[in-house]
């Protein structure tokens, strides 16, 4: 499914994600449970002619969002470890918003 953002990035992945699962919102489990909302927004915030595309799970579909959609596809490989995965591409996709080292360090 593709949806064209219309609101903020964070928006339009809650309402995608309730459309293509037939629910209402507030049956979802919080975005914040698969990444900060207020990044997502942050990264695709201004219009400085970059292309930026964010790509995570939740709610059991994969979920990429880029400057001016959103795409959610099923997962395909099965599994419900209930462990959200989020990734930015490299700066070389999105070079306004470098990606910090202290994530990989973390683990």
């Amino acid at each position: 499914m593709r949806r064209e953002i219309n609101d903020t990035p964070s928006n339009t992945v809650i309402d995608a994600i309730a459309t293509v699962q037939d629910v209402d919102v507030a049956d979802l489990e919080p975005l914040y449970n698969a990444l900060d909302p207020d990044a997502l927004n942050a990264v695709f915030q201004g219009d400085s002619g970059d292309t930026c595309r964010v790509t995570f799970s939740w709610e059991g579909h994969m979920i990429t969002v880029t400057n001016n959609e959103v795409i959610v596809s099923p997962k395909g490989d099965g599994s419900s470890s209930g462990v959200p995965h989020a990734s930015m591409s490299g700066n070389e996709i999105c070079p306004h918003h470098p990606q910090s080292s202290d994530q990989d360090s973390a683990h």
